[in-house]
């Protein structure tokens, strides 16, 4: 018999549900439905209905309350130890066996219907489950737990545990790590700096652009774990750049880290030497810009002039020189360009306070 709440919710309704329950024509899962359908409704009629049912079966008492801040807590909590401890991993994995009384388990057997209860709730470990659904989907095999289990200790645990913790602490706001966990972190990421080269880790294919996850992981452990690199790190991080939440990060972490000489520095080395990636190109115009470093002008110079870059980076650059001393020239020069939104912007600099005295000598230039 199947229970629809409704518009019978009445005292002659309920009587008949616990008489029918009473004959084990209903089971408590009906009953906890009903029940569930009052709990909405939460008004004083209810409130009688559902104390009658309480008496005339000795059951179904209100449940505790589930504190269901604290279950996430918890489950946030537990997936950390996993994701830090391959031992703890293999431990969920072989819950999954024991629970669905298998001694072989495959891609098939690793399904939602698999992971939830009746009531929806999650029978095993949603991360571990997750994992090895994604990492058996391809495998037709099915492996003992045994198998399973030689199967995950070939693993690269500390990559997987970099990667998942970054992934989480990535998306989540509420993570918190002990001095263990932020300590392995560590030491991972002083063991892999000889690895990478932040001056080419991030690079750019037309309008597409790539990074190396390992470059990604140090640069990202680096600002939210608050760790110290060698400051010839630091300054070859100044060719490097990624996403945080709604866009990229920029450069200006470094400037706390660096002096500004060593930063001015390095900055035109790499304009000197020639910087293909868009994004790393506007950061160091923004930083040539902030410290009004004139000398990089006849770099600036070439990426105002040059139609393959993008035209806000050109504006950018053609802003920055425009505080640079001894520009007269050169933006007079610019009034001649095919490119419109050059000079526009050109136009609009010229016609600033600090170009006054000039405006006699341009006048006839922005006639159209």
């Amino acid at each position: 018999m199947t229970v629809k709440p409704g518009s019978l919710a009445n005292e002659n309704f309920v009587r008949f549900l616990v008489k029918e329950y009473k004959n084990r024509k209903l089971s408590e899962d009906n009953i906890w439905i009903f029940l569930s359908f009052l709990a909405i409704r939460n008004s004083e009629e209810h409130q009688k209905l559902r104390k009658i049912i309480e008496e005339e079966t000795d059951h179904f008492h209100p449940r505790p309350a589930i504190d269901y801040e604290e279950q996430k807590k918890n489950k946030l909590r537990r997936k950390i130890e996993i994701i830090f401890d391959r031992d703890e991993f293999i431990k969920e994995t072989k819950k999954i066996y024991k629970g669905e009384r298998k001694s072989k388990i495959g891609k098939d057997d690793l399904d939602f219907r698999t992971l939830r209860d009746k009531n929806f709730q999650s029978k095993y470990n949603e991360f571990v489950f997750d994992i090895l659904r994604m990492d058996l989907k391809n495998d037709d095999n099915k492996y003992s737990f045994e198998e399973l289990k030689s199967k995950i200790e070939k693993w690269n645990y500390e990559y997987f545990t970099i990667e998942n913790i970054y992934d989480l602490l990535y998306y989540s706001t509420n993570v918190e790590l002990n001095s263990e966990q932020i300590g392995f972190i560590k030491s991972f990421c002083m063991t892999n700096l000889n690895k990478v080269n932040f001056r080419t880790a991030y690079t750019q294919k037309g309008k597409g652009f790539l990074a190396k996850w390992l470059a990604i992981w140090l640069w990202y452990f680096f600002r939210k774990c608050k760790f110290e690199y060698p400051e010839d790190i630091l300054l070859d991080m100044l060719s490097f750049d990624w996403m945080e939440s709604n866009g990229y990060v920029g450069v200006g972490y470094l400037e706390e880290q660096l002096d500004r000489r060593k930063i001015e520095r390095r900055i035109l080395d790499n304009l000197k030497d020639g910087i293909n990636a868009e994004r790393i190109l506007k950061n160091h115009i923004v930083l040539c810009k902030k410290y009004n470093l004139s000398s990089s002008f006849p770099y600036l110079k070439k990426a105002i002039l040059n139609d393959a870059i993008g035209i806000d980076t050109r504006i950018l650059a053609l802003r920055a020189v425009s505080d640079f001393p001894k520009v007269k020239d050169f933006l007079h020069e610019l009034l001649n360009t095919n490119n419109q939104d050059i000079f526009v912007e050109t136009a609009k600099i010229l016609l600033e306070p600090k170009f006054d005295s000039q405006r006699g000598e341009i006048g006839l230039g922005l006639v159209l």
